[in-house]
């Protein structure tokens, strides 16, 4: 299996929850992530990360410069509420130039998991449906977090994956951050 070795967030700190998050960039995608990775750790400290993948990007549109996402999933312990949580999310996309409702993204991080928490608070769906439906978050949870069980249907990530039944056309890549190479161990579950 997957272990990351950077910078993980050992036990929980009182008071805390643990809060998964999806990053993902389609724009300068090396350069936005790494600005996301350290905008995370400066405001929470500890952050564990996936391997990173490259998937097709899901839109219509033509331009050669926006065909790839990379994606990863990357957790930490907060002390905020989910919306403030979400909030900060928000304020880091933007930061980094984010547009709405774009082709090119520069960063989008999606609020998967909130420690233990299945519902619907200011219009923020926790867990995210991206989890079950989407290769490109659900490989990396189970990469990073494989004895995690969905807060909703209780398998684990790894066994999530495992029953995955669309295709995947997800490509690990070389990709580092602070000098740790962030990419998938040979002896990981299959593609």
């Amino acid at each position: 299996m997957w272990e990351s070795v950077l910078n993980a967030p050992k036990d929980a700190p009182a008071n805390s929850t643990k809060v998964v998050i999806g990053i993902g960039s389609n724009k300068d995608c090396e350069k936005n992530i790494i600005a996301a990775l350290d905008a995370l750790e400066e405001r929470y400290g500890n952050i564990e990360c996936s391997p990173v993948y490259k998937s097709a990007a899901n839109t219509t549109e033509k331009s050669e410069q926006y065909r790839f996402y990379f994606n990863l999933v990357v957790t930490f312990f907060s002390n905020e509420s989910l919306q403030a949580c979400k909030k900060s999310l928000i304020q880091i996309e933007d930061q980094q130039g984010r547009k709405r409702h774009h082709a090119d993204v520069s960063c989008d991080l999606d609020l998967l998991t909130f420690g233990g928490f299945c519902g619907t608070v200011d219009n923020i769906n926790v867990p995210h449906k991206d989890i079950l439906e989407c290769d490109y978050v659900l490989r990396p949870l189970a990469d990073l977090l494989p004895k995690q069980q969905h807060p909703e249907n209780k398998k684990t990530y790894e066994q999530l994956w495992q029953h995955f039944n669309q295709p995947s056309a997800l490509e690990p890549i070389e990709f580092k951050w602070k000098d740790v190479l962030l990419s998938i161990q040979p002896t990981c579950l299959s593609l």
